[in-house]
């Protein structure tokens, strides 16, 4: 009887470990003074830095892709008050799977959004909220 020996060299390729994704508020959404009886106010997302457009950092593994998922509506609230409703967020990058990362991993990420209109009887006074923004690779 004979026997044959084979030997098989694998290599098996180290894995690809991405950095986790992460985002953090640089500056806030900010609507300006309204008063009652006032119609829609748009905040557009800009490109840039504005006085108005939220801006966050995304930082991750460097060069790549990754997708933005907006808020449908967010709600500004004061004690005592109807809320406000802000809705059609937009960003740029735009929602999807348009954000990339660059050689150093980071992005800034622009938002803006529309404020319905104010009724007549809209109480005064400061109203705040929040919203979220999902990054996902």
């Amino acid at each position: 009887m004979k026997y044959i020996l084979l030997s098989f060299l694998f290599f098996i390729p180290q894995t690809f470990a991405a950095k986790p994704i992460s985002i953090s508020k640089a500056s806030d959404l900010v609507i300006g003074q309204v008063i009652q009886g006032d119609s829609a106010r748009v905040i557009p997302c800009g490109t840039t830095e504005t006085a108005n457009n939220a801006s966050f950092n995304v930082t991750g593994t460097a060069n790549t892709v990754y997708t933005v998922t907006l808020p449908t509506t967010a709600s500004l609230k004061k004690t005592g008050a109807t809320d406000l409703t802000l809705s059609s967020f937009v960003s740029y990058p735009a929602e999807g799977s348009n954000g990339l990362l660059n050689g150093s991993g980071k992005q800034t990420l622009y938002v803006g959004a529309t404020l319905g209109s104010i009724p007549l009887s809209q109480t005064p006074g400061s109203y705040s909220g929040s919203f979220t923004i999902n990054v996902i690779y």
